[in-house]
């Protein structure tokens, strides 16, 4: 499978019922931009549980990824993280 589209695949079927993680922006330069929160009905831990396990997925998947860019727009309690990719050589 094309990475670009296992990664699209994993975030589009990871579960994350306590920030509603969901893709925003794709780029080209393999860079994904997410979005995520509870417009003030969600707490910061259970985000970060839910980018944990989103992140292990891609581990497991053998994908190197990297957060570029991490914003909080604490009025609304939503945040922003952008993704660069590759692939890992092993």
């Amino acid at each position: 499978m094309e990475l670009r589209k296992l990664i699209i695949s994993i975030i589009d079927d990871n579960h994350t019922d306590k920030s509603k993680i969901r893709i925003i922006e794709e780029k080209e330069d393999n860079i994904i931009k997410l979005c995520g929160g509870l417009n003030g009905h969600g707490k910061w831990a259970d985000y970060f549980d839910d980018l944990a396990n989103l992140f292990k997925k891609f581990d497991d998947n053998g994908i190197n990824i990297w957060i570029t860019a991490i914003s909080n727009d604490c009025l609304d309690d939503v945040f922003y993280i952008t993704l660069k990719y590759e692939e890992c050589q092993l």
